[in-house]
């Protein structure tokens, strides 16, 4: 276990919207499969929180200054399986490192993959090689996350409208998408900021971007609807059911 006076849980993301919809998703599936999870009470959880004293998150842009601030070894001349790690691998395994000196249960590296789908591969492949290296020295579990194309749509799969304007306002934006519901299908929200699938602009009309209105999605919506929105048939989706998934195979059996 982590020493009290630093986070058990360290989490490497891009603003702290992304930890929260990061925790809160993670703290959802740790409910349902850790006996004594639900007997804590809230400011007796596993804290999370970045690498830096009091930080609430390592942040992604940052992760390459950090390390270098903290004089661990260079990364030169990396090849995995031969070919030039992708997307974010290196700093991937970057932050794995600055997170080890911290001896944290686990770390959560959550990742827009914004319109880079190769992002997910540098991920896996920064996770692979940090295990690779560090057999037997490390237990910390590492946890990826990934949406696609941005945490907002996570939080579409789990909205449900709670009162008549939020029933009027998705109903018309079921009506100018046409052929796309943006809370069954939420991997269909590929567009960039003010194009009509952009999944951002689409959670602001519901929400009205009240922080508040995220944690009903995380908390009232089933785990299995949230696992059949958060998925597709064919690929990734928008990368909730993976990451609830990860978040049972990797981060509950670290507290079990």
């Amino acid at each position: 276990m982590a020493d009290d006076a630093h986070p058990k849980i360290v989490i490497a993301c891009e603003a702290d919207s992304d930890a929260r919809v990061a925790k809160g998703f993670a703290e959802r599936v740790m409910l349902e499969k850790i006996d004594w999870f639900g007997d804590l009470a809230e400011d007796a959880r596993p804290s999370w929180g970045g690498v830096l004293p009091n930080s609430g998150y390592l942040r992604w842009a940052s992760i390459a200054e950090e390390y270098k601030a903290a004089r661990l070894p260079p990364i030169f001349g990396l090849r995995i399986d031969g070919n030039p790690p992708k997307l974010d691998a290196i700093a991937t395994l970057k932050a794995l490192r600055l997170a080890e000196r911290l001896k944290p249960v686990a770390t959560v590296l959550m990742r827009d993959l914004d319109s880079y789908p190769e992002r997910r591969e540098g991920l896996s492949q920064g996770r692979d090689e940090y295990k690779r290296k560090t057999p037997g020295i490390s237990s910390m579990a590492v946890v990826l996350g990934t949406p696609d194309r941005y945490r907002e749509t996570w939080l579409l799969a789990g909205f449900e409208a709670k009162h008549d304007r939020e029933e009027k306002q998705l109903e018309k934006i079921r009506a100018e998408l046409v052929s796309v519901d943006p809370i069954k299908e939420p991997h269909r929200l590929r567009g960039a900021d003010g194009e009509p699938r952009c999944a951002k602009d689409i959670w602001a009309r519901l929400s009205k971007n009240d922080h508040t209105r995220e944690v009903s999605c995380w908390e009232d919506t089933p785990i299995d609807i949230l696992h059949s929105r958060g998925a597709a048939p064919t690929d990734h989706g928008c990368g909730l059911s993976a990451f609830l998934k990860e978040i049972e195979d990797q981060l509950v059996p670290a507290f079990q």
